[in-house]
């Protein structure tokens, strides 16, 4: 069993006018320390979130934390992705 999990709430398509109209890929997102079992350990220690696509869409994103005990949870920030516009603009449904 893994000690951080993530909890997330996607948008199930994703276009070049979703995203001037600020609609957001990325709805929710949540980092969670597991508090489940005895053998994982009391924290975690310089973590790094990173959030790409591939093939590449967006720009990636990095969400940076110090620390998370065990049974916290932690939302993190909502952003705006950095399209890749002309990859965008060749999509279809």
């Amino acid at each position: 069993m893994s000690f951080l999990s993530i909890d997330a709430d996607l948008a199930s398509a994703f276009s070049l006018a979703a995203q001037q109209n600020s609609y957001p890929l990325l709805k929710r997102c949540q980092l969670i320390a597991q508090d489940t079992d005895d053998n994982l350990p009391s924290y975690a220690r310089n973590i790094i979130i990173s959030l790409s696509s591939e093939p590449e869409f967006f720009a990636p994103e990095d969400w940076k934390f110090d620390r998370l005990d065990r049974g916290q949870s932690i939302r993190l920030q909502e952003r705006l992705l950095r399209p890749y516009y002309d990859k965008l603009s060749g999509l279809s449904l």
